[in-house]
């Protein structure tokens, strides 16, 4: 009996609101404060034909007033049945509807993530637009997307999500006379 009144005394001292310690208040300072997350807004190409040599795809990103600089973006082919080849040469990159400068890019976006590097970080506020020149669209319909990356200041990653383009074909049905 005395055991239990003395088990039952000490889950009392333990559990006594004085005994808990507080956790500690971080205050918050401009730097600790959540920010908000740059948003993919569309995705889209300007021919959805299976094969076709003449078409370009436009990724759109906009960053809130109270978001990091951006330093570059990454894409990476997530899904499709056909790796889309890319003419890096030719990528754009326009903020506010001005061109901006492309410092670096590496990768192809299909076997390997594409990154663009920024010569100057993208202010907040912005609306940005890539103009991605494939080869070709994929042989094979279907959804085909690209994971979106944003590489912001203070080496700060944030995966965006997919920015998915469609891709229809012909009828393949074969015709027996």
């Amino acid at each position: 009996m005395m055991r239990i009144a003395a088990l039952l005394l000490l889950g009392a001292i333990a559990l006594s609101p004085s005994l808990i310690l507080p956790a500690p208040v971080q205050a918050q300072t401009e730097e600790s404060r959540p920010r908000r997350a740059p948003q993919l807004l569309e995705a889209r190409t300007t021919n959805n034909r299976v094969r076709s040599r003449f078409a370009k795809y436009y990724i759109t990103l906009a960053t809130p007033p109270d978001a990091r600089p951006l330093q570059a973006i990454q894409l990476d082919q997530r899904t499709g049945g056909d790796a889309i080849q890319l003419r890096l040469d030719q990528t754009r990159v326009w903020v506010n509807d001005e061109e901006v400068a492309i410092a670096s890019y590496s990768g192809n976006g299909a076997s390997e993530p594409l990154q663009l590097t920024f010569a100057d970080p993208i202010p907040p506020n912005s609306t940005i637009t890539v103009q991605l020149n494939p080869y070709y669209n994929p042989r094979w319909g279907g959804e085909y997307s690209y994971g979106v990356t944003v590489m912001m200041a203070e080496d700060f990653n944030l995966y965006l999500g997919p920015a998915r383009l469609r891709f229809y074909e012909r009828d393949r049905r074969i015709w027996w006379p």
